[in-house]
């Protein structure tokens, strides 16, 4: 019997140690910053970016004395993230769940306050060297985390985590977000429908009734499938609430909301039915192959449902310039993906100074051009969506930045109107001669250069390629106009299982 207890004593410490190496891991956790991330989802060096997570290191060790070294894990949906730290007890310092996760996170007192008492001085830290003017701000206006944000998207946030205009504890910060709506073929759709084909894709009636059918790829989503399904079916109350879909007011707002959320027994049945009645019209439900079949055109489908971090994407690859992006009059979801900071973690300080980190002007610039998605800096997401629209703007910052390097700052003001004029002849000059170098500035070259002779190379220019380009800047970043007819989607709780198994019964009828 004793030598059995004695082994069972070993037994024991055996497991608590292999527990503590698993999730605690060896030597110094202070040297040591664990995130759990999306993949792909942080610029990594490739395509002439900046490598976020070594550029952070050696950052760190400079603001704080103490080398880090970063331990990048990623996870592929929310629910296996939920599960590594609900259940698991996982340590990482920095996790990145979706809104709803975020929420329900919170509920379940699994994510640790970002803005505790040290929160202050390592934010103070981090900006102490950035220039206000950079985040739109006057020269002597502090830089908070509050006032360099995407204004907009926190009056959407505060469903999932209220310390953002409660004053209290916040325990999120957005990292990126965007839309969810139509990418479509405009050739296809327009050789189906017709004249009116690009004004179909501005609602969701197209989705869900017989025009264009056997062309439509549905989201396999069962979260956005029922929040569109609900937007489409009360869509005429939603019209009278708005007055035709141009003024967003608060009872349009609340009802948006309520198609989307809280579900019940009558918006699970009126989902249910929608997404029954739309099948016959569809080509295939999908998970992730719709974008890509979309670019090839490898199948007929011409439109899909999509999240507009993927319409983003596709259309930036320039690999089909037919492809555009629209989000329907009737209302949409925003999806929003932030910066936590788990219960277990081991190392809150670095967590805290990373989460200041990636909202520093250049990470959020950086960032937002390589994922493709919108930044909540708000500046640094205005400036990517300007450039994409002037790309001129690019070359005359160079003019400006190499003759302030030559010659000092003084000489650019005196002489600022002499270095643009000279830009832009030498602009003017590499796009008739077609010269190659214009790829380093310009989205869609070969739409710019068929467009040039109707382009005046002004922002409100109404040639092909400007209303090409500005529509890939609002699918990168969501225009203020939109989310006036936009919510988030909050968690379902016990409902979950209810939509869950509506879902399940309208993809096997």
């Amino acid at each position: 019997m004793k030598i059995k207890r004695l082994i069972s004593v070993i037994l024991t410490i055996m497991l608590a140690f292999s527990a503590l190496t698993m999730f605690g891991g060896c030597g110094d956790r202070t040297a040591v910053l664990k995130i759990y991330n999306w993949g792909e989802y942080i610029a990594d060096g490739s395509y002439d970016s900046v490598d976020v997570i070594s550029a952070f290191e050696e950052w760190y060790e400079e603001k704080t004395g103490e080398p880090i070294r970063v331990e990048y894990s990623m996870f592929d949906t929310n629910e296996t993230m939920y599960t590594q730290i609900a259940n698991k007890r996982a340590d990482y310092d920095v996790i990145c769940p979706s809104d709803y996760t975020v929420q329900k996170l919170i509920r379940n007192d699994l994510l640790l306050p970002i803005n505790d008492e040290n929160f202050d001085t390592i934010w103070a830290d981090t900006f102490e060297d950035e220039d206000p003017t950079a985040y739109g701000l006057g020269e002597d206006e502090e830089i908070t985390l509050h006032n360099i944000m995407n204004q907009g998207l926190l009056d959407l946030i505060t469903v999932y985590d209220s310390g953002w205009v409660n004053g209290g504890s916040i325990y999120s910060v957005p990292f990126m977000w965007g839309t969810v709506g139509l990418l479509y073929d405009k050739a296809k759709i327009e050789a189906i429908g017709g004249d009116n084909a690009v004004d179909d894709m501005q609602t969701w009636d197209t989705l869900f009734e017989e025009d264009y059918a056997g062309y439509k790829y549905m989201k396999n989503s069962v979260r956005d499938a029922y929040a569109i399904a609900n937007i489409y079916h009360y869509s005429g109350e939603l019209s009278r609430l708005s007055n035709g879909f141009t003024e967003f007011g608060k009872e349009y707002k609340e009802l948006l909301s309520q198609c989307m959320n809280y579900p019940n027994e009558e918006t699970i049945a009126s989902a249910e039915q929608t997404l029954k009645n739309q099948k016959k019209y569809l080509y295939a439900y999908e998970s992730d192959e719709g974008k890509e079949d979309l670019k090839n055109g490898k199948s007929q489908a011409a439109m899909a449902l999509v999240w507009s971090c993927d319409a983003g994407y596709v259309i930036g690859m320039e690999e089909n310039l037919d492809l555009w992006y629209s989000v329907p009059k009737e209302g949409t979801n925003v999806w929003v993906d932030n910066w936590c900071i788990p219960k277990y973690a081991g190392n809150k300080k670095a967590a805290q100074y990373f989460i200041s980190f990636v909202n520093t002007y250049e990470m959020a610039y950086e960032n937002m051009y390589w994922v493709g998605s919108a930044t909540p800096v708000r500046q640094a997401a205005e400036d990517i969506a300007y450039e994409i629209t002037n790309p001129r703007s690019l070359l005359e910052y160079e003019y400006l930045e190499a003759y302030a390097e030559e010659e000092g700052e003084e000489y650019v003001e005196e002489h600022y109107d002499e270095i643009i004029a000279e830009a832009d002849a030498d602009w003017k000059e590499m796009v008739e001669s077609e010269d190659e170098a214009l790829s380093d500035y310009v989205y869609f070259l070969e739409k710019y250069l068929e467009s040039h002779e109707d382009c005046t190379d002004e922002e409100d220019c109404s040639c092909e390629w400007h209303a090409y380009a500005r529509m890939y800047s609002e699918a990168l970043n969501p225009t203020d106009e939109q989310l006036e007819r936009a919510a988030i989607m909050t968690d379902f709780a016990e409902k979950n299982t209810d939509v869950v198994r509506m879902f399940t019964r309208v993809k096997a009828g």
